[in-house]
């Protein structure tokens, strides 16, 4: 498989669903189409689903990029409201938060803010989906806590939900603001910290606790995005 993702978590997605080519997806802070992306392998494979990205750079990319996919120009959280946001255009890294927000101007990014519409992920779900949903990531600098408030566990129940579990450009956990939200629903477990994200499955789905057994390695025939387009580009000369 070829592997778009920051840190490999397409691999570990994959093996709950490989051979699936009518998947479908929610991406909460799903920033570029192609770079980083947890969803650009899945796409390729005949999958659908919504992106959610209020950074408009990153948007009109998804708008152009995903037209089979649902593309959402706002933030989720726990209510429907407007909030100022701290933008980052060209990096994933926008917030909510003025304390992350610092942080990354001492890194010498630049910074505008910008309203910013915030629905919630149950508002979505009850709009768009009409089937069952393969999995979730929610990655949103901060803010993945109201993004979890914000959902109906009953009525819409991802397989797996995948959720940053540390502070932006560091290694400090976070998620003790937000873990016990999704765990205490009872219908979820934790099965698996790959040093980023904190992978959850459905408890309705036992059988899935293989595919978090092992860390992703050379068995699951990866090859990373930048080594498959070096080899076309290479092949064209």
């Amino acid at each position: 498989m070829i592997s778009y993702a920051q840190n490999f978590e397409d691999v570990i997605l994959n093996r709950c669903f490989a051979g699936r080519n009518d998947g479908f997806y929610i991406d909460i802070g799903a920033m570029d189409p192609v770079d980083d992306s947890v969803t650009k392998f899945f796409y390729d494979q005949g999958w659908c689903g919504i992106n959610v990205e209020p950074n408009e750079w990153f948007y009109s990319k998804l708008q152009e990029q995903r037209p089979r996919d649902i593309n959402l120009n706002v933030a989720v959280g726990d209510r429907e409201h407007e909030k100022a946001m701290y933008i980052f255009e060209q990096f994933g890294v926008s917030t909510f938060d003025p304390a992350y927000c610092a942080r990354f101007v001492e890194r010498g990014f630049e910074v505008k803010q910008k309203n910013i519409t915030i629905t919630t992920l149950a508002s979505i779900c009850e709009k768009y989906v009409d089937r069952r949903i393969d999995f979730l990531k929610i990655d949103c600098e901060g803010w993945e806590k109201y993004v979890i408030r914000g959902a109906d566990w009953d009525r819409f129940r991802p397989a797996v939900v995948l959720v940053e579990a540390i502070e932006p450009l560091s290694t400090t956990p976070s998620w003790s603001e937000w873990e016990s939200l999704l765990v205490d629903t009872g219908q979820y477990e934790m099965v698996y910290f790959d040093g980023v994200n904190r992978f959850y499955m459905t408890t309705s789905q036992p059988e899935l606790r293989r595919c978090y057994q092992l860390p992703p390695n050379i068995f699951d025939g990866i090859k990373m995005a930048a080594t498959h387009h070096l080899e076309i580009g290479r092949a064209h000369v």
